[in-house]
């Protein structure tokens, strides 16, 4: 099997670009003495790598849809719809994730509520935008129980959902921690360097979420392989039961 997977090149691939994109942005910021959110903030290319890599994930998702569909015999046609329908939903659901982390959608949620119901901003309303990506989660971990069945097939791609899910975690628990600028303030002296502090807090925020799509993009892509050999073997079988 270790022949007919490239995994490992592949998530070497992955995250060597990740950590080299992250160690130029800041790299360049700590030179230049630059805000890092010009990098890693909305239009930072280091967002925009991020939208590439659920891009890529959602076009593999949907590959991998295709070849579960060739994976039944034809006279079990019933068989088909559990497994297209999950990567279905995944490949879509990945391509909306990408137009979130590029147009800020849940951000913007969050303030649109607020202009709409015309409510100042509180400590609770304030962060509307973290219990929409904690709705994500639930929704996500729901999705995945409904379709165990299916992804008892891809066991040998879990450590990668694990590391993926565990760089997800951090990123939800880091930008809970820094929300409010207030944190911050035992440890600054004045505005200027609170606002310093809280720009490379919400760069550190960034670091585990790119981390996370490299790991979801390499669990994905062991996902595509998986799916491509389980294809083979279905199609040699069927074959072998017609001669």
């Amino acid at each position: 099997m270790n022949k007919n997977f490239s995994f490992s090149k592949a998530a070497l691939i992955v995250f060597g670009f990740d950590f080299l994109a992250m160690a130029i942005a800041i790299g360049i910021a700590i030179t230049i003495e630059r805000n890092p959110m010009r990098y890693f903030g909305e239009n930072g290319y280091i967002t925009w790598i991020s939208v590439l890599q659920l891009l890529i994930i959602a076009v593999l998702c949907w590959k991998i849809g295709n070849l579960r569909k060739n994976t039944f015999p034809q006279s079990k046609p019933y068989l088909k719809k559990q497994p297209v329908i999950f990567w279905r939903i995944s490949a879509a659901s990945m391509f909306f994730f990408a137009l979130d982390e590029g147009f800020e959608i849940h951000e913007n949620l969050d303030k649109f509520l607020h202009r709409l119901f015309k409510v100042e901003s509180t400590a609770i309303s304030g962060r509307l935008d973290d219990f929409i990506i904690l709705f994500y989660a639930i929704t996500g971990l729901l999705f995945i129980y409904l379709f165990k069945n299916e992804l008892k097939n891809f066991m040998a791609a879990s450590i990668w959902f694990i590391w993926g899910l565990f760089f997800s975690v951090s990123t939800i628990f880091l930008d809970m921690l820094g929300h409010n600028r207030a944190t911050f303030e035992p440890f600054a002296d004045n505005l200027q360097q609170l606002n310093n502090i809280h720009h490379w807090f919400t760069t550190v925020e960034e670091i585990p979420k790119i981390l996370a799509g490299g790991a979801f993009l390499v669990a994905t892509y062991h996902c595509f392989k998986i799916a491509q050999i389980l294809e083979g073997r279905s199609i040699r079988k069927e074959y072998n039961q017609k001669i």
